[in-house]
């Protein structure tokens, strides 16, 4: 059982490998619970001084199947790179009756087994539009979120972008990056910065072009563009994930 909660101060948190998932941030849990894999978001709610992980699991129903000792995969974005933990279940909650999807179920996971980061990026991706607007950036090499300095930056860059921005409309959205639709020429490896407009809140994210495909026909306008996000806060991608994750239950 972990200990009363209490509020984890940065000085802890930096106690714990950087391939450790974040506070509050979401993770991708993968099971296999002997009736197929058992797949579902959580979130990081805390982190023991021993390095075990109280998750949040935001698909209680989903999560039925998970019991204590069962081995699980937790699948996550930290630091520019995604990684995947091998675990297994300490304590779980029991199950909540109902469908309500604003309860999630409590589960208790040991320190890794093993941590391997990973290269490609396995969020769980949403077929979904979603209104963007996005001005091209060019970020200092040391351009740093959490600074005064990028703060003020974000803020120049969102005004401009709802000011000025261009528009586009997103085919698939993801933890990890998106597909949009646009008019506007860009280039391999352009960066830029972008406002997506989710249900509940506006989030800003920093991306880059990955790819580029080729121009649809005449009557679907714009050219297919790839993004991969870089810059962003943990809760701007949670975000991201339970918007997604609510996608996928309708």
């Amino acid at each position: 059982m972990l200990a009363p909660r209490e509020r984890l101060t940065y000085a802890r948190r930096m106690a714990y490998p950087q391939s450790y998932p974040g506070i509050k941030q979401g993770v991708r849990l993968l099971a296999d619970a002997g009736r197929g894999v058992v797949q579902l978001t959580a979130v990081v709610d805390r982190v023991d001084d021993q390095g075990r992980l109280e998750l949040g699991c935001l698909d209680a129903a989903r999560s039925a199947e998970l019991r204590t000792d069962l081995a699980v995969t937790l699948e996550y974005f930290r630091e520019g790179a995604v990684y995947k933990m091998q675990t297994v279940i300490l304590e779980a909650d029991p199950a909540p009756s109902g469908s309500d999807p604003k309860v999630r179920r409590r589960v208790v996971v040991a320190p890794p087994r093993d941590t391997k980061k990973i290269q490609r990026r396995r969020f769980t991706r949403a077929i979904v539009s979603v209104f963007v607007r996005f001005i091209k950036v060019n970020p200092e090499p040391d351009f740093a979120l959490e600074t005064r300095k990028g703060k003020k930056q974000l803020a120049a860059w969102a005004h401009e972008a709802e000011t000025k921005g261009h528009q586009a409309f997103t085919e698939t959205l993801s933890g990890s990056g998106l597909r949009m639709r646009s008019d506007v020429p860009l280039g391999k490896g352009d960066r830029l910065f972008l406002q997506i407009e989710l249900a509940t809140e506006t989030i800003g994210v920093i991306g880059e072009v990955v790819w580029l495909g080729s121009r649809p026909p005449q009557e679907v306008p714009g050219e297919a563009v790839g993004v991969d996000f870089q810059l962003l806060s943990d809760e701007a991608r949670q975000l991201i994930l339970e918007f997604v994750e609510g996608q996928k239950r309708r």
